[in-house]
């Protein structure tokens, strides 16, 4: 299956069938918001589950699974906890300028967290317990809740001082 804008083709007879792109006219770019996502399911090797019901141009007109939007139509929380996600956190989240909360806890994510991430003046919780993050973990502005429980390469390095303050690991988070 693909994803994304249909390339030009030459040839006259072409299927597009059984795929998953965000326009209907090969050659059109996919809106800004499909195209972060869409990188974002790269990190992850696109997982099928998410590929397969991530389509058309507009993640708010649905079904685009743990995607919710705001009143205004954008991406506003990232919710895919416990799907076995396996790859690595894309900087493209940072294009989706409205994200308030990324719940990523439960799955198998690796390497390091994009440190642009801090670029994202909404966010207000990234979740990222139980994954398999390491070091170094970006420093966030105050107001976010960074969680990090269970990333065992986090544990077995502890910072030799204190934690920033965005940096959380344990309270129960709630609005």
């Amino acid at each position: 299956m693909f994803m994304g804008p249909i390339p030009k083709f030459k040839a006259a007879n072409v299927s597009y069938e059984s795929n998953s792109f965000c326009q209907s006219v090969p050659g059109e770019q996919c809106a800004p918001e499909v195209s972060a996502l869409i990188d974002f399911l790269h990190g992850l090797n696109y997982p099928v589950r998410l590929a397969s019901e991530w389509t058309g141009n507009d993640p708010c007109s649905g079904p685009w699974w743990g995607i919710t939007c705001n009143s205004r139509n954008q991406v506003s929380v990232i919710n895919l906890q416990k799907l076995g996600l396996n790859g690595t956190l894309s900087p493209s989240l940072v294009d989706l300028s409205s994200l308030l909360e990324i719940h990523l806890e439960g799955n198998n994510i690796h390497g390091t967290v994009p440190a642009n991430l801090t670029q994202l003046r909404s966010l207000r919780l990234l979740n990222l317990s139980g994954n398999n993050f390491e070091p170094p973990l970006p420093i966030f502005r105050d107001g976010v809740r960074v969680v990090t429980d269970d990333n065992a390469k986090f544990q077995a390095n502890t910072p030799e001082q204190s934690p920033p303050r965005s940096w959380t690991t344990s309270a129960p988070f709630s609005k």
